[in-house]
């Protein structure tokens, strides 16, 4: 799910509540790979989350 995420560089992904742990280890690993490979812009897009209505 993460490779998913970060390959097509999104910034706003729809999830439900069951799934807010993934985009928060996404976020993380986006995190790490900028920090490790610093550049003048982010590599590596960090995505938000965003619940759907039904929760």
């Amino acid at each position: 799910m993460a490779a998913d995420i970060l390959i097509y560089k999104s910034s706003i992904v729809p999830v439900g509540k069951d799934q807010v742990q993934h985009i928060e280890m996404t976020q993380d690993m986006a995190a790490y790979f900028n920090a490790a490979y610093p550049q003048s812009e982010s590599i590596l897009r960090r995505p938000e989350f965003r619940l759907s209505k039904s929760y």
